[in-house]
C-alpha cells in the first residue's frame, strides 16, 4: 500500500484477544521506506513459547503522530526446523 505519510511501524503482541493486554515488541520504530509503492518488512519475534497462540497488532505511525491499528493476526510458534510465516494485511488509505 501507499506509505506517503507513514513514519513507520510497531508491533504489539498478547496471549489473548484483548489489545489492552498487548505489549509492544518492537523497541524501535520500523521505519517506513515504501513511499508510493509500499514495501515489505520483516520482524522476528524471538520471545515466544511453543504451542501458545499469540495475537499480533500492527501500529502504523504517521508523520503527524496519528496511529492506525490493524489486527489482530494470530500465530503459534513452531519448533525449530519448521518455518512458519505470518503475513499482516495490506494497509491502504
Amino acid at each position: 500500500g501507499i506509505e506517503l505519510d507513514t513514519a513507520g511501524f510497531h508491533l504489539l503482541r498478547s496471549i489473548d484477544d484483548d489489545r489492552d493486554h498487548a505489549v509492544r515488541i518492537t523497541t524501535d520504530l520500523i521505519r517506513a521506506t515504501g513511499g508510493m509503492d509500499g514495501d515489505s518488512y520483516t520482524f522476528v519475534d524471538k520471545d515466544v513459547q511453543p504451542g501458545i497462540r499469540y495475537a499480533y497488532w500492527l501500529e502504523e505511525v504517521l508523520d503527524d503522530g496519528t496511529i492506525n491499528i490493524t489486527g489482530p493476526i494470530y500465530g503459534i510458534f513452531i519448533p525449530p526446523g519448521t518455518e512458519q510465516f505470518i503475513y499482516l494485511p495490506l494497509i491502504v488509505r
